[in-house]
């Protein structure tokens, strides 16, 4: 599990949208989308990193809170997991 799985009502409560039934599933949703922009975009410019964070998560049917991914892709553009740290 992860900071995103751990905490799915934080996850929830910064989408605009999504398909997902529950709090659980968005999360584990946006954590997928995470994991696949962290593969594309490791060690990229912050601005590429979140905006395939943010593709990632629109291919999965979320409209993540661009505040919200921003941790991340940061994680992303420094080449870390930001799903383990």
């Amino acid at each position: 599990m992860s900071a995103v799985t751990d905490n799915p009502e934080v996850v929830s409560d910064n989408v605009g949208q999504s398909d997902a039934v529950d709090a659980v599933e968005l999360a584990e949703t946006v954590e997928e989308g995470i994991a696949a922009a962290y593969e594309q975009a490791a060690g990229a410019p912050v601005e590429a990193a979140l905006e395939t964070v943010l593709g990632e998560e629109e291919a999965r049917g979320v409209e993540l809170n661009e505040e919200f991914a921003r941790p991340f892709a940061e994680a992303i553009s420094r080449g870390e997991d930001p799903l383990t740290n």
